[in-house]
């Protein structure tokens, strides 16, 4: 890259990563931000990503037309690395929820409740991730086609492990789904939307 070129890392990866780049750019006389995405599939495909930046304020100017070429919201997290931070947060609560929601339908339908009943109402109820909501309808169709593969959910769970042992946090919730979406990951469901923990631990409990 030529000197002042402003690298813009739109991958999940952990804070520490973000900021060694933004090191190594410095030293080659490149500007670093980093900008991982929130959305699946079709965000992407619509260009309605919402983009979570770590940079200085003069750089995230000069790219943020790009970025909402790509997106519909740009949020200005911090310095390099705290975008990366914010993603590691987002996802350890994506994968937490999907998990609650997949064992909490599976609850229901031992108990004798209705399936339908289920889908139509828990999804709809304020103590449920917006989210849910559009994953609720694919696991009622059986459809486990990847928007995020559950292979890639994992790899952010190891990541958020990591980041969680450097700031020495316990992350007990996040400890658990990554043992749970490890083992799914072992069992074929890797490339299956990572909604697919549903299909996982019917098969498993």
């Amino acid at each position: 890259m030529k000197k002042n070129s402003l690298w813009v890392d739109c991958s999940t990866v952990d804070p520490e990563f973000s900021r060694k780049s933004g090191e190594k750019a410095k030293q080659n006389a490149i500007r670093f931000m980093d900008a991982p995405v929130a959305g699946t599939k079709a965000p992407a495909e619509n260009g309605t990503l919402t983009f979570f930046v770590g940079s200085d304020k003069l750089s995230l100017d000069e790219v943020e037309p790009l970025l909402l070429f790509m997106g519909t919201k740009v949020i200005h997290v911090g310095e390099i690395g705290m975008g990366t931070s914010l993603k590691m947060l987002v996802n350890a609560m994506l994968a937490e929820s999907m998990i609650v929601f997949s064992e909490t339908l599976l609850l229901g339908e031992k108990m004798g409740l209705s399936k339908d009943l289920l889908f139509d109402t828990l999804p709809n109820l304020p103590v449920i991730a917006p989210f849910v909501k559009a994953k609720a309808e694919l696991i009622k169709e059986k459809n486990f086609d990847p928007q995020f593969p559950l292979e890639w959910m994992l790899k952010d769970l190891h990541l958020i492990s990591k980041t969680a042992l450097e700031n020495k946090q316990t992350i007990l919730m996040g400890e658990l789904a990554r043992s749970i979406y490890l083992k799914a990951n072992e069992q074929g469901f890797s490339r299956k939307d990572f909604s697919a923990i549903y299909q996982f631990l019917k098969k498993e409990f």
